[in-house]
């Protein structure tokens, strides 16, 4: 004698799949829509009355977005992006402020911390210098983040077709 299983109707099934691909979207949208920086570290070399003004411009323009390190001169900023102490630095000691970035660490900040000078005045010229560029390969570094989705289906394909055995 065999029993026979009953079946869903049609309405619950498609009501658990449109529930499961709303938390699909969910998940994987949130993070891209409400990302933004919280007290990315940033190297400033800058005379003491400059940085007072560019604290309180960077707090009215993004606030607790950075993270201020104030360091002694350039040489001392370059070392600091390449240790990875910060993510980039702002030099305000000549005329025209200085941007340098690592764009090898992240794409993201290095575009970010790109516009610093722009945000904080728009009519000064600027200069953008990036010490430690992405490779040529994949100057977007998107082969990790491209890897992300098929890693995660086939995660989620592996644990449904081990809970059927």
């Amino acid at each position: 004698m065999t029993v026979s299983r009953p079946t869903p109707p049609i309405a619950v099934v498609s009501a658990l799949i449109a529930l499961v691909a709303c938390m699909l979207l969910t998940a994987f949208a949130w993070p891209a829509v409400h990302t933004a920086p919280n007290h990315l570290p940033l190297a400033v070399v800058a005379p003491a009355p400059a940085l007072a003004q560019l604290q309180s411009r960077l707090d009215a323009a993004r606030p607790g977005a950075f993270e201020l390190r104030v360091l002694a001169d350039e040489a001392e900023a370059r070392q600091a992006i390449l240790s990875r102490e910060v993510y980039g630095a702002l030099l305000l000691t000549s005329g025209t402020p200085k941007v340098l970035t690592a764009s090898a660490a992240s794409p993201a900040a290095a575009q970010l911390l790109a516009q610093l000078p722009t945000l904080l005045s728009p009519t000064t010229p600027s200069a953008v210098e990036d010490i430690m560029p992405a490779t040529a390969a994949d100057p977007r570094q998107a082969g990790l983040a491209g890897a992300a989705l098929p890693l995660v289906f086939s995660g989620m394909f592996s644990a449904v077709m081990l809970t059927r055995l």
